[in-house]
């Protein structure tokens, strides 16, 4: 297994909002939004840790996921599988970007 330090990715708001338009599940959304700043997301095996955005990107994300889940799943906590598995958030990352948590992945 390699061991990959994580760099800064754009985190572009309208493919954000497309991986919410195309979930079907939770899940969907959460994955969808990993592969976004992990383009190599199918070699991945761990991440260390959560990605990091800006404030205001957050936020944008929390909201998203929450009304998603209101819409398709009433009968869960709005935003909650966000909250377990979503990104951290930081004044040090800019707004439109995402700072990756350092990641293995498989060898060669």
């Amino acid at each position: 297994m390699d061991k990959m330090q994580g760099t800064l990715v754009e985190l572009n708001r309208q493919a954000v909002n497309m991986v919410f338009q195309n979930a079907r599940t939770q899940g969907d959304y959460v994955i969808g939004l990993y592969r976004l700043v992990y383009p190599g997301w199918d070699n991945i095996v761990k991440v260390n840790g959560f990605p990091t955005v800006s404030d205001t990107d957050g936020a944008h994300l929390f909201q998203q996921a929450i009304a998603f889940d209101r819409r398709e799943h009433p009968d869960v906590m709005a935003g909650g599988a966000w909250l377990n598995n979503g990104f951290s958030v930081s004044d040090g990352v800019e707004d439109g970007f995402c700072q990756q948590a350092d990641y293995t992945t498989e060898e060669g």
